[in-house]
């Protein structure tokens, strides 16, 4: 897993977690990606790639995790 720096727009912030690696069957996977969209704020799953060998049960995969923050202070009609 690696965390990348944060980068800085306008009227947000991103962050970003690269998970290069992971190992899971269908159940699990999909109820970890229930909960992260069930998550408050602007959290999502990018770039998910899944794939499994043939007559093999886990699923292996690499996936990225966003989420957008919006700073106190920065928006429509701030004045900083």
């Amino acid at each position: 897993m690696e965390d990348r720096a944060a980068t800085s727009e306008k009227f947000y912030d991103e962050y970003t977690i690269e998970i290069s690696r992971f190992e899971s069957n269908m159940t699990q996977l999909l109820a970890f990606l229930h909960e992260l969209r069930r998550l408050p704020g602007l959290m999502q799953a990018a770039d998910l790639n899944v794939s499994t060998a043939k007559g093999e049960n886990p699923l292996r995969g690499s996936m990225r995790i966003t989420k957008i923050m919006l700073p106190a202070g920065r928006g429509p009609g701030s004045t900083n």
